[in-house]
């Protein structure tokens, strides 16, 4: 059973039915999410282990995410050496990667309720700028384009951008 949480442990205080009662109601145990700093990362994990420890939900594990690549050997020993400490595993790291975080060619289909009408197999396929063109007027010098850019254009634009 994968039962999501909304935020952090505490979300829900201000209406005395937080995560942790939440997770204790239900009889299940806690795999946390957190973001793969040190310092204020850490210690907002700790304050999470605090209040499920006070509900007597055991936290199964630690997943961190968005952890700096460059940082990621010297995270993962200081959380596994702290999170031994309380006897939880680290259970993954996931690594910072901003192409995350571009839309997809799917979600533009899903957003504009598009049907796929060629490619299939660029759903997957992101871009890091965006462009939408809708005038007839509108003059598009060649260079406006950007790598990695995608083009909305409206059916009369379509000379545009073939020039």
């Amino acid at each position: 059973l994968v039962v999501e949480g909304t935020g952090h442990i505490g979300v829900g205080s201000i209406i005395d039915l937080n995560n942790a009662q939440v997770a204790a109601a239900l009889g299940i145990d806690v795999v946390i999410v957190a973001p793969g700093g040190l310092g204020i990362s850490f210690d907002m994990l700790a304050v999470n282990f605090a209040a499920l420890k006070e509900h007597g939900v055991k936290l199964k594990g630690v997943v961190l995410n968005k952890v700096d690549p460059d940082k990621l050997p010297m995270i993962v020993h200081y959380y596994e050496k702290a999170l031994n400490m309380w006897g939880v595993p680290l259970m993954g790291v996931v690594p910072d990667d901003p192409t995350l975080s571009h839309v997809s060619m799917r979600s533009f289909a899903r957003l504009l309720k598009a049907e796929w009408v060629s490619c299939p197999e660029e759903e997957l396929r992101f871009f890091e700028h965006t462009r939408l063109l809708v005038s007839p007027e509108e003059h598009l010098p060649s260079h406006s384009f950007q790598p990695n850019s995608l083009a909305v254009v409206h059916s009369s634009r379509v000379g545009a951008v073939e020039a």
